[in-house]
């Protein structure tokens, strides 16, 4: 059984862009207007273009490092190292802002108690794993996590690589995420039998689907 991680076990708590005004405010950095539309534009291209690119943490303390040098960069006092440091340290902060989807811990624990193997397929840099030993997650026999393992969803490599650590065949495997395109598709491609985790009920008929834990638990167990 696998599952993808964001907003299929864990979700953000709070808006993002709101996060970063904070964040800013607090390392003494007052930004508005214009140059903060150009700083956050920044700092989501540097997230973008390096997000994946990390294959150990101290790469990816790089990402928060480039992510705060092009902020800070367009914002007057600009990117010195101190301002630069400060802003790290709270990026590197950012399991803060998550949580667990509701339900999900418990299936999650249910389903380990029932002897079913529980991995992560995952589009995330290599600090995976503390995240979700901070929501309460733990004991996944595969985290296949693309930093590290330098493949992304919905490439059929992450997906092939999991099985294969987890010595099973595709026909006898769930994987349970929340995007068609990154889950469900290449899932349902490998022969591995997908559901859509799909709250808002928005997806077609063509899928198969959950919308809380309580459906996916009719499913797995």
């Amino acid at each position: 059984m696998f599952f993808d991680v964001g907003d299929t076990l864990v979700e953000r708590v709070d808006d993002p862009v709101a996060t970063v005004v904070r964040d800013l405010r607090a390392i003494g950095v007052e930004a508005t207007g214009a140059a903060l539309a150009d700083a956050l534009a920044a700092m989501a291209h540097a997230y973008a273009s390096g997000v994946y690119a990390p294959s150990t943490l101290r790469g990816e303390r790089g990402l928060w490092r480039a992510m705060a040098h092009a902020a800070l960069g367009r914002l007057p006092g600009g990117a010195r190292p101190r301002r630069v440091a400060a802003l790290v340290a709270r990026l590197e902060g950012y399991p803060a802002h998550y949580r667990p989807v509701a339900g999900m811990p418990g299936l999650v624990a249910d389903l380990q108690a029932a002897g079913r193997p529980v991995g992560i397929i995952s589009n995330w840099p290599p600090s995976l794993p503390r995240l979700l030993a901070a929501l309460g997650y733990g004991g996944f026999r595969i985290v296949a996590c693309s930093g590290p393992r330098r493949r992304t969803k919905p490439g059929p490599d992450l997906f092939r690589w999991a099985l294969k650590a987890a010595r099973v065949r595709p026909e006898a495997a769930w994987h349970v995420g929340n995007d068609p395109q990154n889950d469900y598709g290449p899932a349902s491609a490998l022969g591995m039998r997908a559901v859509l985790w799909d709250p808002g009920r928005r997806a077609g008929r063509e899928y198969v689907r959950a919308g809380t834990a309580e459906e996916l638990r009719a499913l797995l167990l």
